[in-house]
């Protein structure tokens, strides 16, 4: 569990205002989360609570079964498309000795997740508190949405486990019955209703600082280290966010049974310690009546801000073919990179310079390669320290496949993530999910999850006809998103395809070549546009009539070719059938941006031949 929840990547939709200057009149609040298959407020399926007393109260008792208990909160009736009334938090877990406020967050936090619900009913309610808050022309008193939840059937909260700090303060050694051999016993500082303990160690002198903790559980007494599995020496920094909060450096780790590991081989390492008080934050999970430990994290007030680049770049070479791009620098902590790649040796160096040869000196990179860390098919994933001037981020790659780099410089740490793309489509149905409406039934998909439990309701309103073998068609009305909380790109009306209705994830997905739930703009205003669709992605199409984003309401055809991997937009009036021509075709080629090209001229791009895709550069 993380203290920093990232970013809610259920839906596509819009920000709501976090405070209000005045008290919102809204005649009732909404959930809407598996139990209800995320059907959203104007389905008629959530869960709705009600201020019956008029005294501002929302209140509400549910039944839920034991299972998954994920949810969000709606403030109006709306769907996906136009949800500016919705709120997130985070995992949690919820003891029946224990009601929990939450304070309502928008979408930049993650859905609310009870860890360890075990069925029965659930009070909730919801009101709408005023508080202040300080601003640089002074305070201001704005109202914002408080979420109370209570559970009496629910067991009670575990005893806290002991925690001790060890480390070379105390020469690694181990506290004993009435003798904490120079280990320090974490007081409690706080309880989280997270059941996250927040706790104060001393101050630590100046100099290298190594770190584990010695946990023993409540229940069974046994013993455990938490620690870091790959313990490399790292800064520990603070970070400001785009709204000049200071956030303090921190990282986490899991846990060892003490049997079986030195915890100094797990420590925390921190190089550059300047001196002063540290504090760790412990958390554990709770589950059959025992106390699970899990992680603990490391943070302090005085540590160094971390300065980041005005700009940051990422060179892209691919068989000694270069290109260069700027990177998103909006994440809270660093920056997200997603590249696509082909089956070859691809290269990616991030530097804060505009140059296809940047100076080392201001690149950052890895301590150690990707395949000696052993990136591959079956280990997709790795953590790695973020060194400046260290090596680049290069993979052999046997196919087709993507790679997402997240750098959190805050705690001087790369995330790689690879997928390696099977490039075959094998689909029985296909299915369309987003801003797209029946023209014979008139339901709206509004990106309702594509789930078992809506299957009756896919197969009735959005599943596209096979033509032919490997085509399926399908015409919808797209309709114009709302305009007043959308700006640029965002406000294009969107959708994806899927081959099942296995959830939000990428198993059954077929999207467009962006990120995850990102969006590639298609101008359909000239014609049809014929575009590659990548097998497992999770990006969205965007129709506009112009280069400005903008669209209109408008009836679409579209055609899913999944032998060739590509789909067919154009809008009703001008739908041609050259999809069957290009079903016998031997090879297409495309551009970057998935435009048709008869005859490729000098750069990259996207080559179907014989039903495979691939990037080439044509020189």
């Amino acid at each position: 569990m993380k203290r920093f929840f990232t970013l809610c990547t259920l839906v596509m939709c819009s920000l709501f205002t976090l405070f209000a200057s005045e008290k919102p009149d809204n005649e009732a609040f909404y959930l809407v989360g598996d139990f209800n298959g995320w059907g959203t407020p104007d389905s008629g399926t959530s869960l709705m609570l009600t201020d019956e007393d008029n005294d501002g109260v929302y209140t509400g008792s549910f039944d839920i079964a034991a299972g998954s208990l994920n949810f969000k909160v709606f403030s109006k009736i709306c769907g996906w498309g136009d949800s500016d009334g919705y709120f997130g938090y985070g995992q949690l877990f919820l003891f029946g000795n224990e009601p929990v406020n939450i304070p309502l967050y928008d979408s930049y936090y993650s859905n609310i997740e009870i860890l360890n619900w075990e069925g029965g009913m659930i009070d909730v309610s919801i009101e709408w508190v005023e508080q202040p808050i300080e601003q640089p022309t002074g305070t201001e008193y704005v109202w914002r949405p408080k979420l109370t939840l209570s559970a009496p059937q629910q067991p009670h909260s575990p005893t806290v486990p002991e925690v001790y700090a060890i480390g070379n303060f105390n020469n690694w050694q181990l506290p004993e019955s009435n003798n904490e051999n120079g280990a320090v016993k974490l007081s409690q500082e706080n309880q989280f209703y997270t059941g996250l303990e927040r706790r104060v160690v001393a101050p630590f002198e100046p100099g290298v600082v190594q770190i584990a903790l010695y946990v023993i559980d409540p229940v069974t007494h046994a013993p455990m280290i938490l620690g870091i599995d790959s313990p490399n020496p790292f800064t520990l920094y603070a970070c400001n966010d785009a709204d000049g909060i200071v956030h303090r450096g921190y990282k986490e780790t899991s846990g060892y049974p003490l049997d079986n590991v030195k915890p100094k081989d797990h420590a925390f390492t921190i190089n550059d310690w300047k001196g002063g008080t540290m504090v760790i934050a412990y958390d554990y999970y709770y589950t059959n009546g025992s106390v699970i430990p899990q992680n603990f994290y490391v943070s302090a007030d005085d540590t160094p801000l971390l300065q980041l680049p005005e700009n940051l770049y990422l060179v892209v070479e691919e068989d000694r073919n270069q290109r260069i791009r700027e990177v998103n620098t909006g994440y809270m902590f660093g920056a997200g990179i997603f590249e696509y790649i082909q089956g070859k040796q691809t290269k990616l160096t991030v530097t804060s310079e505009d140059s296809m040869t940047p100076d080392p000196a201001n690149c950052w990179g890895i301590a150690e390669t990707l395949e000696e860390a052993g990136l591959n098919a079956s280990n997709p994933s790795v953590s790695l320290p973020l060194v400046k001037g260290g090596k680049p981020f290069s993979f052999d790659f046997p196919e087709l496949g993507d790679m997402f780099v997240s750098l959190n410089l805050l705690n001087s740490e790369a995330l790689v993530r690879v997928n390696f793309l099977d490039n075959t489509i094998h689909a029985n149905k296909v299915y369309i999910c987003g801003d797209v409406e029946n023209i014979e039934t008139g339901e709206r998909n509004g990106f309702t999850a594509p789930s078992e439990y809506n299957r009756e309701f896919y197969d009735k309103n959005f599943r596209l006809t096979e033509t032919s073998e490997g085509i399926f068609e399908g015409t919808y009305l797209v309709y114009k998103r709302d305009p007043e909380y959308l700006d640029g790109i965002d406000r294009l009306s969107q959708f994806r395809f899927y081959t099942d209705l296995l959830g939000w994830s990428n198993e059954a997905s077929l999207g467009s070549g962006f990120a995850d739930f990102s969006c590639v703009a298609v101008n359909v205003a000239n014609g049809s546009v014929t575009c590659p669709i990548i097998k497992n992605g999770l990006g969205n199409w965007g129709l506009s009539l112009d280069d400005e984003y903008n669209w209109e309401a408008n009836t679409v055809h579209f055609v899913v070719n999944t032998k060739y991997q590509t789909v067919t937009l154009s809008l009703a009036d001008n739908a041609v059938s050259e999809i069957e021509d290009d079903s016998i075709n031997d090879e297409i080629w495309y551009n970057l941006q998935g435009i048709k090209v008869e005859h490729p001229s000098k750069g990259m791009f996207i080559h179907i031949e014989n039903g495979k895709s691939k990037i080439e550069y044509v020189r």
